[in-house]
């Protein structure tokens, strides 16, 4: 498959029920947590309409990464990789991420003798 062109209904048609779904979670605001959780429905209500939310942004992903590669892969954990970039790491070690963080990050400022 080659890369496509993107039709732009399909991810308006996504974003238009992520915004309706966010419009919803608002509608459930209450002014406390204890009002939320009064009514047994709210959390479960707004477990779905985050879980459909996100669903629907990862489909729109799932498509535009689909389009721009030219894969037909229905998965997003499928789509090729590019290699990295010279000299990156996915899984760093402590120590050089820590060597480039300042000391108030690392806590190396904080005097450990009592």
């Amino acid at each position: 498959m080659t890369p496509g062109r993107v039709d732009l209904k399909v991810v308006a048609n996504r974003v238009r029920a992520v915004r309706r779904m966010v419009v919803q979670l608002q509608a459930l605001a209450v002014p406390s947590l204890e009002e939320f959780r009064a009514d047994f429905r709210s959390p479960a209500t707004a477990e779905s309409l985050l879980r459909r939310a996100i669903e629907a942004l990862l489909d729109v992903a799932r498509y535009l990464l689909a389009r721009a590669t030219g894969s037909g892969h229905s998965n997003i954990g499928e789509l090729p990789v590019s290699p990295p970039r010279r000299g990156w790491s996915p899984t760093p070690t402590c120590g050089s991420v820590s060597s480039r963080l300042p000391d108030s990050a690392t806590g190396s400022h904080i005097s450990t003798k009592r």
